[in-house]
C-alpha cells in the first residue's frame, strides 16, 4: 500500500488509511460484482 513511505503527521497518514478504505470499499471493481463498482 505505502511501503516505504514517510508522512509528516498521524493526521496525514489517518487520512490516507481513511482513503484507502473508502477506495477499497466503494470505487475499485469488485469481483464478486463481476467487475463493477457498487
Amino acid at each position: 500500500m505505502y511501503y516505504g513511505e514517510y508522512f509528516a503527521s498521524v493526521d496525514e497518514f489517518y487520512r490516507v488509511v481513511d482513503d484507502y478504505i473508502f477506495w477499497y470499499n466503494s470505487a475499485r471493481l469488485q469481483q464478486r460484482f463481476k467487475g463493477l463498482t457498487i
